[in-house]
């Protein structure tokens, strides 16, 4: 997984499944700054799921990893720092 200075978030190869069944397959996601990045879908295809994962709401199945920007907004908050970041 490679990141640079203004890489704000990357995941590689996520996985999440629920009850044996695949919602997000391999996702690799790369967003810089400056990016604007729209998750679009048909209902039930895993929008949420996505977002839920990469905020640390939720953890994810699998994956090769998870950055964020040392300004990530999420890693002052206690409860996402007990989720599971692999990488």
């Amino acid at each position: 997984m490679m990141t640079n200075e203004a890489t704000l978030l990357q995941a590689g190869a996520l996985t999440k499944s629920f009850s044996g069944h695949a919602v997000l397959h391999v996702v690799d996601l790369r967003v810089d700054e400056g990016e604007f990045l729209s998750v679009m879908g048909p209902s039930g295809s895993g929008k949420s799921t996505l977002l839920y994962t990469i905020s640390r709401m939720d953890s994810m199945t699998s994956g090769a990893g998870y950055r964020a920007h040392p300004r990530d907004p999420w890693s002052a908050c206690p409860a996402r720092a007990k989720a599971t970041v692999i990488g």
